[in-house]
């Protein structure tokens, strides 16, 4: 790690025995750094990486700021179900600098809707789909130890309705949030509305998101659905976004915001938090 980040080994040593970075003692004594934990400190503090070849993985000196070359290392790690690879190389994006909507919107969804593209023209087989998608969904579960979650953010909750099994767009959402500052919940995909409406009452969220890549419900039904969370939500934003979001269902549901990437709900945060903020000093009636 010393090597890495251009320390001296006495103060990454001081650093781990005063707990600023996590480690564990070995049988000989040694102190072992996890490479996220690594990644986290060197997100989290001015350091820089110097010499990430030293992580062991191929094209680790990359130009991760290259969106494109970026993404098409990450698709062959995740189809060839190399995961740790494909996690480092997301984690050097975003250590380097790129910001979390950004990584999210310019690698991670190409990266995701590549997958999807290839399995339906037939250049990947359906094993390697549900391979490429089970690790992208680890990938981003692995990318929260880069993040410092604050537990007294304000509370969002989210995921999507019934009918709809996809996982990957809340958390990419929940992912955000937490970096954004948010103590964020993804409840589910494939979510009777009962079951979300039950959450608004139980959690008192101040942020609700709803993600919608797939309707198989009528419009008229899905509207319904909306309408109930909105009556519920009492006032409490609520965002909707996803590639099912046509422009005829915009006009027949209810929400606060409508997105089209992560770049433009980020965007809306920083409003969105001074209220929560103000709204957890002084809760709203219900």
């Amino acid at each position: 790690m010393a090597q890495l980040i251009g320390a001296s080994e006495s103060s990454v040593k001081r650093w781990c025995d005063t707990g600023r970075i996590p480690s564990k003692l070995t049988p000989g004594g040694h102190r072992r750094i996890e490479v996220a934990t690594l990644l986290g400190f060197v997100k989290s503090s001015k350091y820089e990486l110097h010499q990430p070849e030293l992580l062991g993985i191929k094209n680790a000196s990359i130009d991760h700021s290259d969106a494109e070359l970026t993404q098409n290392i990450i698709f062959d790690a995740l189809t060839c179900g190399n995961l740790d690879e494909a996690f480092m190389h997301t984690s050097l994006a975003f250590v380097g600098g790129k910001s979390l909507p950004s990584l999210l919107d310019e690698v991670i969804t190409p990266v995701f809707a590549r997958i999807g593209d290839e399995w339906e023209c037939g250049e990947l087989h359906v094993y390697q789909e549900r391979i490429a998608c089970r690790n992208l969904s680890q990938l981003l579960l692995r990318l929260r130890d880069l993040i410092t979650i604050n537990p007294q953010g304000p509370m969002a909750i989210g995921g999507a309705l019934s009918g709809d099994p996809y996982e990957l767009p809340s958390l990419m959402v929940e992912l955000m949030l937490l970096d954004a500052g948010w103590k964020a919940n993804f409840l589910g995909a494939n979510l009777p509305v009962q079951s979300i409406l039950s959450a608004v009452d139980n959690l008192q969220p101040e942020l609700i998101w709803l993600s919608v890549s797939s309707i198989n419900d009528p419009l008229d039904a899905f509207a319904a659905n909306m309408a109930d969370i909105w009556e519920k939500a009492h006032g409490t934003p609520i965002v909707v976004g996803g590639r099912a979001l046509t422009s005829e269902l915009r006009k027949n549901i209810r929400a606060s915001i409508f997105c089209d990437n992560m770049q433009q709900m980020f965007d809306c945060l920083a409003t969105l938090n001074t209220s929560a903020r103000r709204l957890m000093i002084e809760p709203k009636d219900n």
